[in-house]
């Protein structure tokens, strides 16, 4: 049977396991006795996420954050926790402002590192897709997707299942930014995004666009474009309205498609396949050099 102190830290805290028996400096707050995690706990600041407890050692590590490709020097003992956030924002709230890889759960009994943007347009943001040097292949299938892939210190994509969760409350909004290989930013901001879960087709809605990108999820006058309603696609689950698989003849990236589209993020980096990003602003692969989609929640879940 649980503690009441074991359970005051689980209230709060969710084990890491992925990081056990492993140290590491990164973001690393202090070090210090404690004969309990609950101890431990107790030196966790609102910056501090993460902890770890060496019943042997009677230590304690707080760190700002653990992600899983930071802990890499082995020694046996130590067990994590991770703070319960929902995401990006959640953290924001509670006091983190440094951008950077933290652990989230959206999910019950699912964690994943993700990049938070603590700096664009206020803060808080949960980082979905993420470009920066073509180092990941974005052709990928159904599952890829669904799950996610990459790497969250370079180029990922979180995974629909994760996106559907964080949205699923229907108060999101999404910020689309775009960098022109010259050093230009541009970005757009929807006040409404939400996609729904996979039995559904992970089936977009979005809303209230505003920026210096333009609107090319709607692609107003071009209703073949409009994205809005449609489901994803991939190179082996073809959902759009194209006679051909929008995602095998487009360069290879999952998408919301329609027949097909103005804007797409997921095409194959540096290359004039990768035509219509987000047009007509951009219209080719070549003048893009860095990419990010994130999300954040607009009010309490």
């Amino acid at each position: 049977m649980a503690t009441k102190a074991s359970k005051s830290v689980t209230q709060f805290y969710v084990e890491y396991c992925k990081i056990d028996d492993k140290l590491g400096n990164s973001s690393l707050l202090g070090i210090f006795s404690g004969n309990s995690r609950l101890a431990c706990a107790s030196g966790c600041n609102e910056q501090c996420t993460c902890i770890g407890y060496n019943s042997r050692l009677k230590k304690c590590r707080i760190h700002e954050r653990c992600p899983f490709n930071t802990m890499r020097r082995p020694e046996g003992g130590w067990q994590y926790l991770v703070k319960k956030v929902f995401d990006c924002k959640e953290l924001f709230d509670n006091g983190v402002t440094m951008s950077g890889v933290y652990t989230i759960q959206p999910v019950t009994n699912q964690l994943t590192d993700v990049y938070c943007d603590m700096e664009t347009n206020g803060g808080g943001w949960t980082v979905l897709l993420k470009r920066i040097d073509g180092s990941v292949n974005f052709t990928r299938s159904w599952n890829d997707y669904k799950t996610g892939f990459g790497d969250v210190f370079s180029e990922y994509w979180i995974g629909n299942d994760f996106i559907h969760h964080l949205t699923r409350y229907d108060t999101s909004k999404l910020y689309v930014s775009i960098t022109h290989v010259d050093g230009r930013r541009f970005f757009e901001r929807y006040n409404r995004f939400s996609i729904s879960d996979e039995a559904n087709g992970y089936l977009l809605h979005f809303g209230g666009a505003f920026g210096t990108l333009g609107d090319a999820m709607t692609a107003n006058g071009f209703p073949w474009s409009n994205l809005n309603g449609m489901k994803f696609s991939t190179i082996d689950k073809d959902q759009d309205k194209s006679p051909a698989n929008c995602a095998l003849s487009k360069g290879g990236g999952g998408w919301w498609y329609k027949r097909c589209r103005k804007a797409l993020l997921t095409g194959p980096y540096g290359s004039t396949n990768w035509g219509k990003v987000w047009s007509p602003t951009f219209n080719s692969g070549v003048d893009v050099r860095r990419v990010e989609m994130m999300v954040k929640r607009k009010a309490t879940k």
